[in-house]
């Protein structure tokens, strides 16, 4: 009978053991030694987010001379001629163009917001006297998908997002993310080709990733371990038998004294 008891004790304690293992991946930055208390991570710098069809810019002029500052901030009459959706917005087309009053079709494909910005100023200098730009991407996101706990299209605010602030947006990998794996998908910048990137987020070798700095319109990807399946399976299915068999080998073990 003890026997019994005992084979029953370590195949639970086989279990807990398993859980354990697993445990130990769900952790960030395990290059790191125990005893750090400084390091210094280099860090790729963010690259400028260049203009691609489909973004939305805002733009506002302002100058010392409000009256005539006025015919470049006003939404056009005839909406089907113009890439300006409402007031002070515009559509990049899919020629990679901006249509501004009076200044007509402006190109800002491949172009940073600080060219883009650079260009309006000298394209209204003739009209305006020191005339002040400001260039704002307004439909800046990324999408986090897979084994997330909150799946989303992430929304941001400015010109700068990591992976580690986006995963955080989305509640963090499940416990059955690959933490070591982490793909982020990225158009190439002008084509139709598509750039797939592996990311370890164990490894502090990730801020040096080119990718590391996210971009508009990027997809992070979270694949799960093959044991999630399996895992699910297995905990539905025999659940209840390892249940009753723990029930069983306890009472075994007090009546059988």
């Amino acid at each position: 009978m003890k026997k019994v008891v005992f084979a029953g004790i370590l195949y639970i304690f086989i279990v807990l053991l398993s859980g354990c293992a697993t445990g130990k991946k769900l952790g960030y930055f395990q290059a790191l030694s125990a005893d750090s208390t400084l390091r210094n991570l280099p860090l790729a710098l963010p690259e400028p987010l260049r203009m691609q069809p489909g973004d939305q810019l805002e733009i506002l002029i302002t100058s010392i001379s409000p009256e005539a500052t006025l015919y470049f901030n006003t939404s056009p009459t005839d909406a089907a001629t113009s890439s300006q959706s409402r007031a002070n917005q515009y559509l990049v087309t899919e020629k990679g163009f901006i249509q501004l009053p009076l200044l007509g079709e402006l190109s800002v494909q491949g172009k940073t917001l600080d060219m883009i910005r650079q260009l309006i100023t000298d394209s209204v200098g003739i009209y305006l006297r020191e005339p002040v730009v400001r260039v704002r991407l307004t439909n800046f996101k990324v999408s986090v998908i897979g084994e997330v706990k909150v799946p989303k299209l992430i929304p941001v605010d400015g010109e700068r997002i990591n992976i580690f602030e986006a995963l955080a947006a989305s509640g963090d990998l499940t416990e059955f993310g690959r933490r070591y794996n982490v793909k982020v998908m990225r158009q190439q910048q002008g084509t139709d080709k598509l750039e797939v990137a592996n990311l370890n987020l164990n490894s502090t070798n990730i801020t040096q990733s080119k990718f590391f700095n996210l971009k508009q319109n990027d997809v992070v990807y979270v694949e799960p371990y093959n044991t999630k399946a399996f895992s699910t399976e297995i905990v539905s299915r025999y659940a209840p038998l390892v249940l009753s068999t723990i029930t069983v080998l306890l009472l075994l073990a007090r009546y059988g004294r």
